[in-house]
């Protein structure tokens, strides 16, 4: 789409709505104006493209009026069709709910730096545990497993827009182990002080996940 003319980042990018759903307006100068709009529904993106050859700017308020008027309009394609559906490049996906990915991402590679440590250096990495060789199988192969979880984080961080919901899951299955702890110290006692900040974290993913979406994705407009 005009890469050799387009800069790599719009020079306008705002949020809009788009047939009640919220979406996202990219506006780029290439020479001649080309404006692309992305919205989500039931986790299925549509992109638009609306391209006017006369006018050598990001924006113009004719053209903006003719196509926010075209995007809200039936659900049917618009009769000229200069607004058709595309894929988004590398550099527009980048930008697509930014913190919640590198969040998704932090985290994924956390999980498997730490797995791949269980699994290299058993019990002598847990402070806190006993020296013996059922404790020590058992923490490398969890480390193996842990380091699998992780690789479900980077995979849903690194989509085209970051998977949402897979991302609820995997905090909450983070957070369910927190509440393992938590069993842990209502029948055993506390355990190594370490695990406190363990527990914290793993109880905290659920909401920064939620929150990151919640910022960067508000919601349909006419919602409370």
């Amino acid at each position: 789409m005009h890469g050799d003319t387009c800069p790599q980042r719009p020079s306008v990018r705002d949020r809009i709505t788009i047939r009640a759903r919220p979406g996202v307006l990219l506006a780029y100068n290439c020479g001649i104006l080309i404006n692309t709009a992305v919205t989500v529904y039931h986790a299925v993106e549509d992109w638009f493209v609306f391209v006017d050859r006369g006018v050598a700017a990001a924006t113009n308020a004719a053209d903006q009026a003719t196509f926010t008027r075209m995007l809200n309009s039936s659900n049917s394609e618009p009769e000229h069709r200069r607004a058709t559906p595309c894929r988004p490049s590398d550099q527009e996906s980048d930008d697509v709910m930014p913190t919640l990915r590198t969040f998704g991402q932090l985290t994924g590679w956390t999980c498997m730096a730490i797995g791949g440590v269980q699994v290299l250096g058993g019990v002598s990495v847990e402070p806190g545990m006993a020296a013996d060789a059922t404790v020590d199988s058992h923490v490398r192969f969890m480390g193996a497993v842990f380091a699998g979880y992780g690789l479900g984080w980077l995979d849903a961080a690194g989509r085209e827009e970051p998977d949402v919901n897979r991302m609820r899951v995997l905090a909450g299955l983070m957070a369910a182990g927190g509440a393992g702890r938590l069993i842990t110290r209502a029948t055993r006692g506390r355990p190594h002080r370490f695990h406190d900040l363990l527990l914290a974290t793993e109880l905290a993913a659920p909401v920064i996940v939620e929150t990151l979406h919640r910022r960067e994705r508000p919601p349909a407009a006419g919602a409370p």
